[in-house]
C-alpha cells in the first residue's frame, strides 16, 4: 500500500519551452519511486478527481498564478509556496478518512502506481481475488480513455488540426500498448488464482471478462 508522498523539489526545464516541473516521490510498502509533474498535470488531476469522486478533494490546489503582478513565475519564493502547496494537496488525499479520491484511477495513474488500489506491484502472482477485479476496473477505465483520445483525434482531424490530431493519436497508441501489457498479466494472474482454488463458474465469468476487454482493444 502507499505509505507516503512528498514533493521535495522543483526544477526549471527549457524544452520544449520554459516550464517548471515538480518531483513527486512515492513510498509504498514494497518499493519507492519518483516522477516529475508539471503544474498543469496537477490541475488536470484536480479536475479528474472532482469528476470521478463527485466532490472537491480534501485540500485546495495552489493557485495557478500569483496574485502579485510584480512577481515572476520563476520567483524562488513563489515556486517554494507552490511546491509546499502541492505536497500538502497530495498528502491530504492520501491521509483523508474518505478514500474516494485516492481510490480513483486518475490518482493512481498520476502517481505511477502500477496496479491495484493500494499500490501493489504488477507481478501476476500478487493478485488476490479482490485486487484482480480492481485491475479489471482500471483497465476498463483506461480503454475508455483510449476511446476518448481516438474520438478527439478524429474531431481534430475533421477540423484540420493536424498537430492536435497527431498528439491524440500518439496518446491513444501509448495507452493502448499499456492496456495490452496489463491485460496479459491479468490473464496470467487469473490462471494462478484458478490453481489456488476457484469455482468453475467464477473462473468462466472472469475468463469472459478478459475476452471482452480483448475485444474492446481490437475495436
Amino acid at each position: 500500500m502507499l505509505q507516503s508522498i512528498s514533493v521535495p523539489r522543483c526544477e526549471e526545464r527549457s524544452t520544449p519551452s520554459a516550464h517548471t516541473v515538480y518531483e513527486v516521490r512515492v513510498k509504498a510498502n514494497v518499493r519507492d519511486w519518483s516522477l516529475w509533474r508539471r503544474y498543469s498535470e496537477f490541475d488536470d488531476l484536480h479536475a479528474a478527481l472532482k469528476d470521478a469522486a463527485g466532490a472537491e478533494p480534501p485540500a485546495p490546489l495552489p493557485p495557478k498564478h500569483s496574485l502579485s503582478i510584480f512577481r515572476s513565475h520563476s520567483d524562488p519564493k513563489l515556486l517554494e509556496e507552490r511546491r509546499t502547496g502541492l505536497e500538502t494537496y497530495l498528502r491530504a488525499i492520501l491521509s483523508a478518512k474518505d478514500s474516494k479520491w485516492r481510490d480513483t484511477f486518475a490518482f493512481r495513474e498520476f502517481l505511477g502506481v502500477p496496479i491495484g488500489k493500494q499500490g501493489e506491484l504488477p507481478q501476476s502472482g500478487q493478485y488476490t481475488l479482490a485486487s484482480w477485479l480492481d485491475e479489471h476496473i482500471d483497465l476498463q477505465a483506461q480503454i475508455r480513455d483510449v476511446r476518448a483520445d481516438i474520438n478527439k483525434r478524429d474531431a481534430l482531424s475533421d477540423r484540420g488540426d493536424t498537430n492536435g490530431s497527431h498528439t491524440s493519436n500518439v496518446a491513444a497508441k501509448k495507452k493502448l500498448a499499456g492496456v495490452i501489457s496489463r491485460l496479459g498479466r491479468l490473464a496470467s494472474g487469473l490462471q494462478e488464482l484458478a490453481m489456488g482454488g476457484m469455482s468453475e463458474g467464477e473462473l468462466q465469468r472472469r475468463t469472459d471478462m478478459i475476452a471482452r476487454l480483448r475485444d474492446d482493444c481490437e475495436k
